[in-house]
């Protein structure tokens, strides 16, 4: 991501109403933080725990970001350089979050807008998925049911053979699905803007899972847009983060 923030950052210079600092960082267990590659595999690679390694990387990567953000008023102390004359008038620094991030990264943008939307006033998720029960129930299974909403089904309507229930438990299918329909049925759309980037062919993470999601969220704030480009591809390209970066400038 260091790349992309400091493109962001170029494209955005003298175009803002505000300063903009750019912190960026690894997911857990990829690029420089990576510990055991294989938890990065999925379940045709034979790691059978695919789908809690991806989901704790995610839910870690939620508390990594909400510790970020605690914290960084702290390391920048920004407060010296406030004159007493303002702070005796109440003036005090004020931060407004944007987060960005692709494939788990995007993932976890759209998750940590669910679980603190006071905290965020933005979120670009660039090629990721609002609904991750139905996104590994069919990567799960081999099928391109990507329509239907799986957050929505008994573990027993899954119907899974004995060697799929072992690779997705039933405790994990509920804790899954219980978050993805908290983001389908209540997600902060009005106070949040969003900026999302898909492939409109993506063969990992087919956007049509997103599809009503997404609708959903256009119809809701009206200042948020979806971008697609053209492919079979999984992957943050340029113009994804141009596109971003040039939308920025109008709306934060």
């Amino acid at each position: 991501m260091r790349g992309v923030a400091s493109r962001i950052l170029t494209k955005t210079t003298g175009s803002l109403k505000a300063p903009m600092i750019a912190v960026a960082f690894d997911a857990r267990n990829h690029g420089e933080r990576e510990i055991e590659k294989v938890r990065n595999s999925g379940w045709k690679s034979k790691n059978d725990t695919h789908g809690m390694d991806m989901l704790s990387c995610i839910e870690g990567g939620v508390q990594d970001l909400k510790l970020v953000m605690d914290y960084i008023g702290c390391y920048l102390d920004l407060e010296r350089f406030l004159r007493p004359e303002l702070k005796e008038r109440g003036v005090k620094i004020q931060y407004n979050n944007i987060l960005s991030g692709f494939s788990q990264g995007g993932h976890t943008v759209i998750r940590f807008g669910n679980r603190y939307p006071e905290n965020v006033s933005i979120i670009n998720p660039n090629i990721g998925c609002s609904d991750l029960s139905t996104l590994l129930i069919n990567r799960l299974k081999g099928t391109k049911l990507f329509e239907k909403k799986l957050f929505y089904s008994s573990y027993e309507e899954l119907d899974l053979t004995d060697s799929q229930s072992r690779l997705y438990p039933e405790a994990f299918h509920n804790k899954l699905s219980s978050e993805d329909a908290q983001i389908f049925e209540d997600y902060p759309f009005e106070k949040i803007k969003l900026f999302a980037s898909f492939y409109d062919k993506d063969p990992l993470v087919p956007p049509s899972i997103s599809k009503l999601w997404s609708e959903m969220y256009l119809n809701s704030n009206l200042a948020s847009e979806v971008f697609f480009e053209v492919g079979a591809v999984h992957d943050i390209t340029v113009n994804m983060i141009d596109k971003f970066a040039q939308w920025l400038t109008k709306v934060a």
